[in-house]
């Protein structure tokens, strides 16, 4: 979770600072990078979640069965974290560091229902409530961002839902795939991470969704970069 905030923070930082004293333009940068970031997050994230048991069974094998679903869970529990990534930098590119370590200690006072629970109730409960927790900073973060550029945080979530419902268009078949089809776990998984590759490349190559749109410009700007080495 840390790991993924940091790469999100570094790289989107200079993006989004570009336009620190331009708040029309800061405000459409960013839902432009936080539509593509959530739907590769998102996406990627439902897709573990999906081949979850052939994944689990194919790497540590049948004695480890019973984590299919924590591991199903956590996936939906770490999925918007970029998203946090994204609301927190907002504030840091406005200069606003007093309210950054603010939310970073309510998140940190968020973790701590879900920890007592999870000592109490056992880790599923403690993973949902989480998930939860999750919700609730993000939309705490999002509130604040909001004030700075305009970008309330409703809407955020209904763009965030526009990457949510593209996702599970490909992933939930995929997902059907496993239940449907008697593989052995290997082939099955092979089979899933092809099709979820696929699905993926389609929904960047012909969706009109601004994240998809964002993604394939990044996509075909990196190949012609490799081009132009190659040719070099």
């Amino acid at each position: 979770g840390p790991n993924i905030n940091t790469v999100v923070q570094s790289v989107t930082f200079p993006a989004m600072a570009e336009f620190a004293d331009d708040t029309e333009r800061l405000r459409a940068n960013f839902k432009r990078i936080l539509m593509s970031t959530s739907l590769l997050s998102i996406y990627l994230s439902l897709l573990i979640a999906a081949c979850a048991r052939a994944l689990i069974l194919t790497l540590i094998g049948e004695k480890w069965a019973e984590s299919i679903p924590y591991l199903q869970l956590l996936c939906f529990a770490t999925m918007l974290f970029p998203v946090h990534a994204l609301n927190l930098n907002m504030l840091k590119v406005k200069g606003r560091s007093d309210l950054f370590l603010r939310l970073e200690v309510v998140k940190k006072l968020l973790a701590i229902p879900a920890i007592l629970i999870g000592i109490s109730y056992g880790i599923i409960a403690m993973i949902l409530m989480k998930i939860i927790s999750s919700i609730v900073a993000l939309y705490i973060n999002a509130y604040y961002s909001a004030k700075l550029i305009s970008y309330p945080p409703t809407v955020q979530l209904m763009d965030i839902t526009k990457s949510i419902v593209l996702s599970l268009s490909v992933i939930f078949p995929v997902y059907l795939f496993a239940q449907t089809v008697d593989l052995r776990p290997s082939y099955e998984l092979s089979s899933q991470v092809f099709i979820g590759l696929i699905g993926g490349i389609c929904i960047i190559m012909f969706s009109k969704n601004t994240g998809a749109t964002e993604l394939k410009q990044i996509t075909l700007e990196y190949v012609r970069k490799m081009k132009n080495k190659l040719h070099r």
